[in-house]
Parts: structure tokens; sequence; C-alpha cells
């Protein structure tokens, strides 16, 4: 006949199981965690660069902006070029932003 321990021991294989898997996956998901939070850190500080330049860069009403000389290997469009490129990095930030919250589940 069979001991009390051996109707028990199937179901304890499985109870072990299933911790390993939730401990492997709790390692997982904090090793993601840990890598994600110098990324969002990274992505905060370059957003607050952004929102600097950009009211850096925005023009005020009443100001009379002083010509300066420009050689030959400036172009006379700076504006023009740098306008893009603003909008290019916001867009590619937000961008970003979303895949950080998709990430984290936000």
């Amino acid at each position: 006949m069979a001991g009390p321990g051996v109707p028990g021991a199937p179901a304890a294989r499985w109870k072990r199981h299933i911790v390993r898997q939730l401990r492997l996956r709790d390692r997982t998901q904090k090793a993601l965690f840990l890598e994600l939070v110098p990324a969002y850190n990274h992505l905060l500080e370059k957003a607050e660069l952004l929102d600097k330049f950009s009211k850096k860069l925005q023009p005020e009403p009443n100001s009379v902006t002083p010509t300066t000389h420009q050689g030959p290997w400036e172009e006379s469009e700076l504006d023009s070029d740098q306008v893009p490129s603003l909008v290019a990095l916001r867009v590619k930030w937000q961008e970003e932003e979303e895949g950080l919250r998709l990430v984290c589940g936000e």
C-alpha cells in the first residue's frame, strides 16, 4: 500500500514548479524595470532640454533680432532647417514616450 505522502507528491512538485516559474518571471520583469528607469530618466532630461531650446528659439513678438554676418559656410535659411528638426525630435520623443507607456502598462 502507498504511504500518506504519495498522493501529495505530484501536487507538491506542481506547486514548486509554479513557484519557480513565478520567481523567474519576477526576476525578468525586475531586470526590465531596472533597465527602464534610467532610460525613462534620460528621456525626461531630453524632453526638458528640448523644451528649453524650443522656448529659446521662439521669437518674442516685440523684440528685434539683429542680423549677423553669415559666411559662405552658413545657410541663409537657418530657421527653416531648425523647425523641421524640432518637429521631428518632438515626434520621436512622443513615440518613445508612448513606447514606454506600453511597456510600463500605463
